[in-house]
């Protein structure tokens, strides 16, 4: 698969695209997750197109792209990449499929985190998590994102259609919660919008919210007639022909529960079973087969008939959620590996394997600064440049420098290294950090220097590192970026004494 080949299917968005080209996809998408991301965008328009075609195994060759592709964007230092929203509301969705609410509610809480989440993921992970504490009947988790939903509503920027959708699940909220006027104020504004946004699939929506909210609201009153008039053209008409099932387990169930004994219990039956029918999650099969069964009375033949099923269904969710599982572990393995590789390298010189300068500022943020470093701890900064680099790189190639680069870390690695962090800060240039080490670091300077004067590459160069070391026990009344600038000033003292003792021109340094 190439990248042409998936802006071909992009372009055509009536076309069925097959497992297999998904599965080819999905390979060339984790390629490049793998490279510098360059597809991510044609990555999320991918899944969005071919997200109605996804059963569970195709569903999770993405999420190893979503996963690759959200440890690179997390791995961004700057922290503001437009991407990684998009990426977790993919991640909420799969868990979301899989009935992982735990992982589901936990991609939610990460977009909502973010700094810089667009308003559509934002509604999205508000919504889910509505729905969410609705199917788990937690009322007071609800209200408290009920209200938070509805200053989002207030300060969003989001087309109409959104808004619409967005009023409709805060109505559906406060009717959960059981907040009559709220509910009536929602109720009122999902009909105030321009009348050109009521088509087919969205009116009915949103009479399937409205009837839905009422059902939660009116479960101790009889509905009225227009209630029943609405669940009969609903459930009896057009509903499974536009394939919408809002909600489900926390509206639809609830519908029929609030309609029995109104409606024959035959017509419900036929209603349910239809249901039963088309939805594609078999847990949601297993919520009308339990009302079925526990509410409403079926004629002996009919109870056995669909006791069959139920029990047929209940294998097949065992089954299924056997599957879901192992791809949920799996998925939580891959995903804190990937994570965990991407930062190891974030923080890692390639060159050398120890600490990049990243690593080393890192390393520094850490120590506790806030009222100067505390009088019982104490901290020790190496700073090191490797002498003559630039004489080896022009007289033997930058190969001879590496191997120099690299000789200079080993050394470090086997004397200062085996008592604190050290790291590679540019590119002849090295720093370590000791706190409340035991060894005398002037004992340790001594032995860097010795190995590195038994170095000698294939060309006979011998290697030779100015060292300055500056400790808080030494200036108390400094702070750390103090301290790390009297180590820096103490090397190129050390510097200075190498290129008058040796002779060379210090010009041929970098």
């Amino acid at each position: 698969m190439t990248i042409e080949r998936i802006r071909e299917l992009l372009a055509d968005k009536d076309r069925l695209v097959t497992g297999y080209e998904i599965t080819e996809a999905s390979v060339f998408f984790e390629a490049d997750a793998d490279a510098d991301c360059r597809y991510i965008k044609e990555f999320l328009d991918y899944y969005d197109n071919v997200s109605r075609y996804l059963g569970l195994l195709h569903m999770g060759a993405l999420h190893s792209c979503t996963q690759k592709y959200a440890a690179r964007m997390e791995d961004n230092t700057d922290g503001a990449d437009e991407w990684l929203p998009y990426l977790y509301l993919k991640e909420m969705d799969f868990y979301t499929a899989l009935h992982s609410y735990s992982e589901s509610f936990r991609f939610i809480n990460l977009i909502l985190d973010l700094d810089n989440a667009p308003d559509f993921c934002v509604a999205a992970a508000l919504m889910q998590a509505l729905d969410l504490f609705m199917a788990c009947g937690l009322k007071g988790e609800a209200e408290q994102y009920v209200d938070r939903t509805r200053t989002f509503a207030l300060l969003c920027d989001l087309p109409d259609t959104y808004k619409m959708i967005l009023d409709c699940n805060l109505m559906q909220g406060y009717a959960f919660i059981g907040d009559l006027e709220k509910y009536r104020f929602y109720r009122k504004r999902i009909y105030s919008y321009d009348d050109a946004l009521y088509d087919g699939p969205l009116e009915t929506a949103l009479r399937i919210f409205c009837l839905g909210s009422k059902a939660l609201l009116g479960q101790d009153t009889r509905p009225e007639e227009t209630d029943i008039a609405e669940f009969e053209d609903l459930f009896g008409g057009n509903l499974t022909t536009y394939g919408i099932f809002v909600d489900y387990p926390s509206i639809i169930v609830p519908i029929f529960r609030w309609i029995k004994g109104c409606v024959p219990d035959e017509k419900l039956t036929e209603y349910a079973l239809k249901m039963i029918d088309v939805s594609a999650s078999i847990s949601d099969k297993l919520d009308l087969y339990a009302f079925l069964m526990d509410e409403v009375i079926l004629d002996p033949e009919r109870l056995v008939e669909i006791h069959g099923e139920y029990h047929e269904t209940l294998r097949r969710y065992y089954d299924n959620s056997l599957e879901n599982h192992r791809y949920e572990v799996l998925g939580e393995l891959v995903s804190h590996e990937i994570g965990r590789q991407y930062k190891k390298d974030s923080l890692t010189d390639r060159l050398t394997e120890t600490g990049n300068r990243y690593a080393y500022e890192r390393a520094l943020d850490r120590i506790p600064t806030e009222d100067g470093i505390p009088s019982d701890v104490e901290l020790v900064v190496f700073m090191m440049d490797v002498n003559g680099l630039k004489r080896v790189n022009d007289t033997y190639g930058h190969a001879a420098g590496d191997a120099y680069i690299k000789g200079a870390a080993k050394a470090i690695e086997e004397t200062i290294g085996q008592y604190g962090a050290y790291f590679r800060t540019g590119g002849d240039e090295f720093a370590a950090l000791w706190m409340d080490v035991q060894a005398d670091a002037m004992q340790v300077v001594s032995a860097l220097k010795e190995r590195v004067s038994e170095y000698k590459d294939d060309h006979g160069n011998v290697l030779s590192i100015a060292i300055g070391v500056a400790s808080s026990k030494d200036y108390p009344a400094c702070t750390v970026p103090e301290i790390v600038k009297k180590a820096d000033e103490a090397m190129y003292a050390d510097k200075r004494d190498f290129y008058a003792r040796s002779g060379m021109d210090r010009r041929a340094r970098v």
